[in-house]
């Protein structure tokens, strides 16, 4: 099983570490809603590739999540090129959010090394790559201080957290890593393994991948209709897929699809209407004008037929 329910084993490790500071890396829709999460009790550097006017709408972002404008006296915004030395030689808990691909991760792993002072917590925020794979040719320091911190997405509407220990993590480190998102970040710590997918992208991403299988036979309304709030969810699974992106989903689908063999595995096959139509610039709420499973055009809401890839009028079934 890629979880288990057994609770880390404390937190004697506080007297060893104290985070102070957080550098979140990346300032994309997870970025944004870390910054939401862990500005609102520590000062928090929110950095991306220039220009600053990202990080800037990134920040903005971030307040309307937390809906609370002091946020902002807490977080110092920068960029890659000008404030990631200095912010990484401070930061006693990195955050690495960058995009869902072992190569991009592990490239900004390799600069976050060069740069953080010993003993500070690396975090990534991934979903479901290997960290096995992910700390190859670090330094031993950097392996014992690195770990997983899933923030369940949207992070201020979700409490659960994930933490993930690599093959070499300190289990102080653990240990107080969930400590810290308990006590001071107000999170629900899951304890995952370091399989593909983890425990949440595992059984959530089974569930959205499937939506987007019986798309083709069902529609687009009525999958999402079926699996909408009654079941629990936020939102329809469609309709989520359309809020994470679509090259975020392939990237955690094709991950668990490439290394996991189970019963489920069929459910991991991304349709190959989505392959077509991402190559084609279609990704969600990030691809306004191409769309996704839904797409607005001024006040008017349309539906994605997978058959054809037009869109029509959206019909709530």
């Amino acid at each position: 099983m890629p979880w288990t329910n057994v609770p880390y084993r404390g937190c004697s490790a506080v007297v060893r570490f104290n985070v102070k500071h957080i550098a979140i890396i990346g300032a994309g829709q997870m970025g944004a809603g870390a910054t939401a999460v862990f500005a609102q009790a520590m000062p928090v550097y929110l950095l991306n590739r220039a220009p600053l006017s990202k990080v800037e709408r990134a920040l903005d972002e971030a307040v309307s999540a937390a809906r609370t404008n002091s946020l902002r006296n807490n977080v110092t915004v920068g960029t890659y090129e000008n404030d990631l030395e200095s912010c990484l030689r401070e930061a006693d808990l990195i955050f690495e959010t960058v995009a869902e691909t072992v190569s991009l991760k592990k490239q900004y792993l390799s600069v976050i090394e060069r740069y953080r002072k010993p003993g500070s917590i690396v975090a990534t925020g991934s979903s479901g790559l290997s960290l096995r794979t992910l700390a190859e040719g670090r330094s031993a320091d950097f392996r014992r201080h690195f770990l997983c911190v899933h923030l369940y997405n949207p992070p201020t509407r979700l409490t659960a957290v994930e933490i993930v220990a690599g093959p070499e993590t300190d289990p102080e480190v653990v240990d107080y890593t969930a400590h810290l998102m308990e006590q001071t970040f107000r999170r629900v710590v899951v304890s995952a393994r370091d399989t593909p997918g983890y425990a949440g992208n595992r059984i959530g991403f089974k569930l959205l991948n499937e939506a987007a299988q019986l798309a083709t036979e069902y529609g687009v309304p009525m999958v999402d209709y079926l699996f909408a709030s009654h079941t629990g969810r936020l939102l329809p699974p469609l309709a989520t897929i359309d809020l994470i992106g679509w090259d975020v989903h392939k990237a955690i689908v094709d991950n668990i699809y490439a290394s996991a063999y189970d019963e489920a595995h069929p459910s991991f096959e991304v349709p190959a209407y989505m392959d077509k139509l991402i190559k084609a610039g279609v990704l969600g709420n990030k691809s306004p004008q191409k769309g996704g499973f839904y797409k607005q055009v001024g006040t008017r809401t349309l539906a994605l037929d997978p058959k054809t890839g037009d869109y029509a009028e959206f019909k709530r079934p």
